[in-house]
């Protein structure tokens, strides 16, 4: 079973670009364009990751992560937010600024 990985972002090339270059590098990968479809998505596929864009005009990231992380269930889940602002979160397992290379998203994606 190979990992998942959802992506939460608005429809864009970014997105069309992680997606294609993540399932190249051998994850399973799930789309979610809102916040209600990531709380949706994250409780149904349990992913082994959430990347997160934090400039989604109709997204409050920090409180989609919170309530992604108030689940049991999913409190283990890691984030990792792609980020044009500096990091504003305590809920984040990791972050990076755009535009970033596909080499650190893909060193980031894996698991130790």
């Amino acid at each position: 079973m190979r990992p998942m990985i959802l992506v939460v972002d608005r429809a864009s090339s970014d997105r069309t670009n992680w997606k294609s270059f993540l399932v190249n590098q051998g994850y399973e990968v799930f789309i979610a364009g809102d916040e209600d479809s990531a709380i949706r998505e994250c409780h149904l596929l349990q992913p082994d990751l959430i990347i997160l864009h934090d400039t989604l005009p109709e997204i409050d990231v920090l409180g989609l992560c919170r309530r992604l992380k108030e689940s049991p269930r999913n409190e283990l889940i890691p984030i990792v937010l792609i980020e044009r602002l500096p990091n504003r979160g305590i809920f984040l397992s990791d972050g990076m600024r755009a535009p970033q290379r596909s080499g650190e998203l893909a060193h980031r994606s894996r698991k130790d």
